[in-house]
């Protein structure tokens, strides 16, 4: 888990354990450094508060020494407060819950507030993205089907380099599709869940929307296990059915299919 690895590379080397961040000068010459700290802490609602520059909600956590943090989600943060504010079964956080959060320590307002900004879990992504309703159109009873996919493979056949299919969600180190079946495909797009760069690269694909997404197979996804294609284990859970397992491509690029979408 990214918040376990984080914080156990910070006890390595010598760095802050978790009760020294939770004090005031730990996080104050963490304030600027951009450097994502792991803690643990309590929702207590959202407030509108005066960052200096601004008048802006934010969401309130407090650690479990007493600190108060001011969270600006580093995406879908408009999202995610009005989930709140409005009792969505959606929201990402509930009060008096506790959390794991990155946080990266933003500055101190005049009157002391901290302010931070932070990074969610995946789980809290799903949450977000599942509140967005799908598109429909864009794709067509003609394009080609996850289970034509999967049949063409069982044929000896290559999947095609580019297919048209919808966004789900992101999850751990893949990109979730889907066709108009509602059947999902894989595509890896980071090495692993603490790779960055390529996060930037896909954070603002829109749930429901279409594209044409382009990548190279690179084999089966069983039980969380990877199967390559040429894996002598790969025949044999092709011909099971389509809905125990799913087809892994490495991902390329996703065009969207209406033009007034960006992908940044």
């Amino acid at each position: 888990m990214r918040v376990a690895v984080l914080l156990g590379a910070f006890m390595a080397t010598g760095l802050y354990s978790r009760e020294q961040i939770d004090t005031i000068a730990t996080v104050r010459s963490l304030m600027g450094s951009q450097r994502p700290v792991p803690m643990k802490l309590r929702f207590q609602g959202i407030a509108t508060i005066d960052t200096d520059q601004s008048i802006e909600d934010r969401f309130r956590f407090q650690s479990v020494s007493g600190l108060e943090f001011y969270v600006k989600l580093e995406w879908n943060h408009a999202l995610g407060l009005q989930q709140v504010q409005s009792n969505s079964q959606y929201a990402p956080f509930l009060a008096g819950h506790m959390y794991d959060l990155d946080l990266r320590f933003t500055g101190q307002t005049a009157r002391g507030l901290i302010l931070v900004d932070a990074t969610p879990a995946e789980v809290w992504e799903l949450r977000l993205t599942r509140a967005i309703p799908p598109y429909t159109g864009d794709i067509t009873e003609q394009d080609l089907r996850i289970r034509q996919l999967v049949d063409s493979l069982r044929s000896g056949t290559a999947p095609p380099s580019e297919i048209k299919l919808f966004f789900s969600r992101r999850e751990r180190i893949h990109l979730v599709f889907y066709d108009l079946e509602g059947n999902e495909v894989r595509f890896q797009y980071r090495r692993d869940r603490w790779e960055t760069k390529e996060l930037e690269k896909v954070r603002f694909l829109i749930p429901g929307a279409a594209y044409l997404v382009k990548g190279k197979f690179k084999g089966l996804i069983l039980d969380e296990k990877t199967i390559p294609a040429s894996d002598a284990e790969f025949a044999n859970v092709l011909e099971r059915p389509i809905e125990e397992f799913f087809l892994l491509f490495d991902f390329e690029s996703a065009t969207p299919l209406r033009t007034e979408q960006i992908l940044f």
